[in-house]
This record gives structure tokens, C-alpha cells and sequence, in this order.
């Protein structure tokens, strides 16, 4: 029998991935086997094996997959940007907007917050979780902190001040998404937006 190609080999993770997204979305995490999982991408289960040891294993390639490569864009984006209010909207509107627009992370998005019960199987996950969320809120202060004087609509914040409005903007944020996925009123971006608009204005910043 010949031996696969690294293309052919790469082409079943791929499968691989993509039918767990698909069925931990559908089904949960913990009632999707992993035979559903190589039924679905029309492998076997030892084909499965070759590429992945367990549902986490499979959970973090779908992370590399789908999601690092977005934040990895709107970090570089918000790198590139000069510190202004109207920048963080854009740049946090510009996160929001792709994963609106792709089903994929839409469906990332739902397991990770919904479908994933976080056991000590998980707990992984669940650190990497907090750990993103904490260096989300540290990069929307360290932008806030870089701003001119002349952005405050007042004396220019302290470093505990602007901690708290990036841990505030972060909560809204998650609140806005897990609002969205359970409702799909609306559109995400746009109230993404407005939502931000209010916390930087409440927090001491002039919004146009």
C-alpha cells in the first residue's frame, strides 16, 4: 500500500478538523465520539488516531485553525494603528465583522462557550481562555494608555482608571457576543460598535 502524501495527509486533518467543528457544534463536545468524528470526515478511527490523540488534541488544532489566525490579524492591526479612540472602534469593529462573516468562527465561538463542558480534560482550554481574555483587556489598555492627552474629555486617565475601562469594554464585549449567538438579533459588528463607543465615552474619551 503506498504511503500517503504530506499533502493527502494534510488534506484528512483538515477533514478531520472540520467535521469536529461542525459536530461539537451540532452535538456538544461530550457527545460527539470519536468515531462521529472520522464517520464525518470519511476516514477511520485509526486514521484519527494518526493525527490526533483526543477530542482536546482536536479542540486545539480547531483553535489554531480558525481563531489564532483572526487575533493574530487584529492584533497586528491594532499594532500598526495610531493611538486613537477611533482606532480601537476600528480595530475591535474589524474582529468583530470577520467572525460575523464566517461560519466557521461562528460555530467556534458556540463550542467554546457553549458546547464544551470544561472537566479536568479541558482544563487546558479553559487557562488558555482566561489567558486570552487577560491579554485582550492588557492590549486595549496599553492602546488607551498611548493616547495623547488631547483624546480625554477630561485629565488624561491613570493607569488603574484605564484598567478598569479596558476591563469594563471587555465584558461588554463578551456580553455583546454571547447576546448575539443565542439571539442573532441584529448585527454583531454594528452593536459591537455602539457598545464600544459607550464605554470609551463613559470611561473619559472623546468619541466622535
Amino acid at each position: 500500500m503506498p504511503r500517503r502524501t504530506k499533502e493527502e495527509a494534510e488534506q484528512t486533518r483538515l477533514a478531520l478538523i472540520k467535521s469536529a467543528l461542525q459536530l461539537f457544534s451540532e452535538k456538544g463536545v461530550a457527545h460527539t465520539t470519536l468515531m462521529d468524528i472520522s464517520k464525518a470526515a470519511g476516514v477511520t478511527k485509526g486514521a484519527f488516531y494518526w493525527h490526533f490523540k483526543n477530542k482536546l488534541e482536536v479542540l486545539e488544532a480547531i483553535t489554531q485553525e480558525y481563531a489564532l489566525p483572526l487575533d493574530e490579524a487584529a492584533q497586528q492591526k491594532l499594532e500598526t494603528l495610531t493611538p486613537t479612540p477611533a482606532n480601537l472602534i476600528d480595530a475591535i469593529a474589524f474582529y468583530f465583522e470577520t467572525l460575523e462573516q464566517s461560519e466557521a468562527l461562528i460555530a467556534f465561538q458556540e463550542v467554546i462557550l457553549f458546547k464544551c463542558e470544561y472537566t479536568d480534560e479541558f482544563s487546558a482550554l479553559l487557562k488558555r481562555d482566561k489567558d486570552d481574555l487577560e491579554k485582550a483587556r492588557d492590549t486595549f489598555a496599553a492602546f488607551m494608555g498611548d493616547m495623547d492627552a488631547a483624546h480625554w474629555l477630561g485629565p488624561r486617565g491613570d493607569a488603574q482608571h484605564i484598567e478598569a475601562v479596558s476591563q469594563a469594554l471587555l465584558n461588554a464585549l463578551v456580553g455583546a457576543l454571547l447576546h448575539w449567538l443565542t439571539t442573532r438579533q441584529g448585527i454583531l459588528s454594528q452593536t459591537v460598535t455602539q457598545t464600544v463607543r459607550l464605554i470609551l465615552r463613559g470611561g473619559g474619551l472623546k468619541v466622535d
